[in-house]
């Protein structure tokens, strides 16, 4: 036995796997607001029924 704990080791392959994991999330933000994005600009173009009466162009007095 070389004196190490495996705890050590493991302890190191936890931490390297949650920073995989965590650069995994952090690469899919670009595609995510874009996805946003893209719906946001949908719902400007054909509001539903509930989000057109929150349109304030829309619902101001005459």
């Amino acid at each position: 036995m070389s004196g190490r704990s495996p705890f050590i080791s493991d302890a190191y392959d936890d931490t390297a796997t949650y920073g995989h994991s965590l650069a995994e999330r952090l690469d899919a933000i670009p595609t995510l607001f874009r996805m946003i994005h893209a719906d946001q600009l949908q719902n400007l173009d054909n509001p539903t029924p509930q989000a057109a009466k929150w349109d304030i162009g829309q619902n101001l007095p005459e």
